[in-house]
C-alpha cells in the first residue's frame, strides 16, 4: 500500500479524514477513510513519517478562509494515525511555532 498524504497547493488541501492510498495487490488507487471524530487539518509542506504502526505527520502550511479573504499559516500541531485502528489522535506539545518543511516525503 503507498498512502498520500497532503500535496497540493493551500487551496485545495482538505483534512485527513480520507487518504488516497496506491494497493499494490490490485493495481489501482482506493480512498480510505479513518474512524476519527477530529481529523488533522489539510497541509502541504508538512513532514510525515512512519514508526512501527504509526504515521506521523506534522507541521506544514494550511489555509483559512475569513471575510477579508484567505490566509496561509504554519501548523505547530503533530498528529498520529494508527495503522491498526485508523484513528488519529492530536499529540499535545508545548511549541506554538509552526513549521513549513518543503520538498520533504514520507518514506516506509
Amino acid at each position: 500500500m503507498i498512502m498520500i498524504f497532503g500535496g497540493g497547493c493551500p487551496k485545495a488541501t482538505e483534512d485527513l479524514g480520507t487518504i488516497p492510498y496506491f494497493c499494490t495487490k490490485t493495481d489501482s488507487w482506493e480512498i480510505m477513510k479513518t474512524k476519527s471524530i477530529h481529523n488533522p487539518p489539510g497541509r502541504v509542506a508538512h513532514s510525515c513519517n512512519k514508526i512501527g504502526n504509526y504515521i506521523i505527520v506534522t507541521g506544514g502550511q494550511a489555509q483559512i478562509e475569513s471575510p477579508d479573504g484567505a490566509r496561509d499559516f504554519a501548523l505547530s500541531d503533530i498528529w498520529l494515525l494508527d495503522l491498526e485502528s485508523y484513528l488519529w489522535t492530536p499529540v499535545k506539545t508545548k511549541s506554538s511555532q509552526g513549521n513549513i518543511f518543503p520538498f520533504r516525503c514520507c518514506r516506509w
